[in-house]
């Protein structure tokens, strides 16, 4: 634990003792009041001797109340309130003339108090302060307050007084055993509650609580240093040796920083660093450097492993004034820096965190949305350029956010893939387009094949074959006119748990096509090793191709490639007629683009086929 923050055992503690101070300063402060009133009432003939008590009994009173607010050392208060039972001989003096019996009374509240506060000291002062006065009463009281209260009786009480303060001091003995256990307990409890037990430094909710302790008094720049693919790291090395990796990373990191920071674990691959800004140009330096000194190889005993990092950095002077939101901007900036490779440093900017709280916004609203009010179809038609007919569409999705208005597919698809709504959206996709375009198709004695975009997280859940299948069914759509379209990444490592569903798909007459053909690592490996039905050629490849060598080459190859592989090319992006007739000149088969249309309604569609059989 960090100093400027307390433990819970030591506020308890301290709660104790200003009760303590409380209840004895209280009594002496009101008993003192009581006993001036009883001065001035009841006694006609008294003198300045008889208002001594009460105010010894007021100051001592006050200043026990005093003294319970001040940073005066625990056991030194204790001695001090100790005092406060002091007063009991001085109301012997009091009383003695009068009676006995309400000094019984008040030397037994003393003690019952001094045993409710769980204090042996105060007891035992107590106790020692009461035999004085008890022994004075025996040995001193006038012959009128014998004849009241027999010295025979007081010795009977004297007695029984003194076994029951043998049995309180033996009571607070056991009570004080189990209470130092408990603290212990405590103790141990909140270390394990602000400490990493495998690191053996302090973790999140500590640095949380050192964060806010030190924004009451600076300002503060924080740090989010994150291993990268730690969770892939942990899988391939085991959880041994990745402890053992750790350990050397926190001992680097450590060293890099030297005294300038306070250090923490945060979740999974996480390390947390606050730096105090009043050195910010220093601060900046050594964190200018981490992503280099924290990346490369790391070498242990029995294995070697290369790190890589990305870093987020917030500060509190623009980033806020509180922990949580200081680690919330500083996450925004690491997400950014991950984005962008490996080892990279972010400082968060307000840029960032508008389109940050946009992108939760947007996952928020995913999770919310009503999809058949929010959402909606379009399609986009796809020709055939050697029989001049439409062959197909594309069904693309549109989203109407309540708040944001319509939201670009670029935007809220890759949201969606991220929080994992992608599955409930794909499906709702899936069903809705089949449903459609077989009531369109229903209308027409060509049908129109209809091409699904599917992502790869839908591909590895466990019932995508189902749900592809089910949809079908449900809408009386054939097999052989669905195209599910997949990117490269569905196809990376030929995963065979992937590859078998897709097989299983083709197996029932579904086609499956390649989108963004040839901006992956292994276009034309998967080629080889897929038998896949059609390859779509992205925009970026077909823009200004008959001005554009480089295109011209690349388009040339893969509509070879193609052919030799027996499987149609579609070109995507075509929106001036000399694209489509450099395509037309060198043997394309399928297009699409705004040159013939941009994604449009249903009803549309059904026009643009009417007008073409015209």
């Amino acid at each position: 634990m960090n100093q400027g923050y307390e433990m819970a055992s030591d506020r308890l503690r301290n709660a104790s003792f200003h009760l303590a101070g409380l209840v004895l300063g209280g009594v002496n402060v009101i008993g003192g009041a009581l006993l001036t009133l009883y001065v001035l009432i009841l006694k006609a003939d008294s003198g300045w001797i008889d208002y001594l008590i009460p105010i010894v009994m007021q100051i001592v009173g006050y200043g026990t109340l005093w003294l319970r607010r001040t940073n005066v050392k625990d056991e030194i208060k204790l001695r001090l309130y100790s005092l406060n039972y002091v007063m009991i001989p001085l109301h012997l003096y009091s009383f003695l003339n009068d009676a006995a019996d309400p000094f019984w009374a008040l030397t037994f509240l003393y003690v019952t108090l001094a045993f409710a506060l769980q204090n042996r000291m105060l007891v035992l002062t107590s106790s020692i302060a009461s035999f004085v006065g008890l022994i004075l009463i025996m040995v001193l009281s006038s012959v009128e307050t014998i004849t009241v209260v027999d010295r025979e009786d007081h010795l009977l009480r004297l007695i029984l007084f003194a076994i029951f303060v043998a049995y309180v001091i033996w009571g607070l003995k056991v009570g004080k055993e189990k209470e130092a256990l408990l603290y212990d307990y405590m103790n141990r409890a909140e270390n394990t509650a602000y400490e990493d037990p495998q690191l053996a430094m302090p973790n999140q909710l500590d640095f949380n609580l050192y964060v806010d302790y030190q924004l009451q008094k600076t300002e503060l720049i924080i740090a989010k240093i994150e291993i990268n693919d730690y969770q892939a790291m942990c899988d391939v090395l085991g959880h041994q040796k990745c402890d053992a990796l750790l350990h050397v990373f926190k001992e680097r990191v450590i060293e890099s920083l030297t005294d300038a920071a306070h250090v923490a674990k945060g979740e999974g691959g996480q390390f947390l660093v606050a730096f105090k800004a009043d050195e910010t140009e220093q601060t900046a330096q050594r964190l200018a450097v981490l992503p280099e000194t924290l990346s490369g190889m790391y070498i242990l005993q029995s294995f070697d492993y290369i790190l890589s990092v990305s870093i987020g950095v917030a500060k509190s002077a623009l980033d806020g004034r509180h922990s949580d939101e200081l680690m919330r901007n500083a996450q925004f900036a690491l997400n950014h820096a991950r984005s962008l490779g490996m080892n990279q440093l972010i400082y968060c900017t307000p840029e960032l965190k508008r389109s940050s709280l946009k992108t939760i916004q947007l996952s928020d609203g995913l999770h919310r949305a009503n999809l058949d009010e929010e959402f909606h179809l379009v399609y986009q038609p796809q020709l055939n350029l050697r029989s001049n007919q439409m062959s197909g569409v594309e069904a693309l999705v549109r989203w109407e956010h309540p708040d944001l208005g319509n939201v670009p597919p670029g935007v809220f698809i890759e949201v969606a893939e991220k929080n994992g709504f992608i599955v409930t959206l794909g499906t709702w996709i899936l069903r809705k387009a089949c449903a459609e375009v077989q009531v369109l198709n229903d209308s027409f004695t060509h049908p129109l094949r209809l091409a699904v975009n599917v992502s790869v997280i839908q591909v590895e859940q466990p019932d995508f074959v189902g749900t592809v299948l089910a949809a079908l069914e449900e809408t009386g759509m054939s097999p052989d006119l669905l195209e599910i379209e997949l990117t490269e990444r569905a196809f990376l490592n030929h995963d065979e748990a992937n590859l078998k569903k897709i097989r299983t798909l083709q197996s029932h007459g579904i086609q499956v096509a390649i989108d963004d053909f040839g901006t992956g690592y292994s276009s034309f490996d998967v080629l080889k090793k897929v038998q896949v039905d059609k390859i779509k050629v992205p925009r970026e490849f077909v823009d200004y191709v008959d001005e554009n060598i480089d295109n011209q080459h690349i388009l040339e190859t893969i509509l070879s490639m193609a052919s030799r592989f027996g499987v149609t090319c579609l070109a995507e992006g075509i929106e001036r007629k000399e694209e489509n007739d450099f395509l037309v000149r060198h043997g394309g088969e399928e297009v699409q683009g705004y040159y013939y249309s941009r994604p449009v309604t249903l009803d549309d569609v059904r026009r643009q086929l009417v007008a073409l059989k015209a």
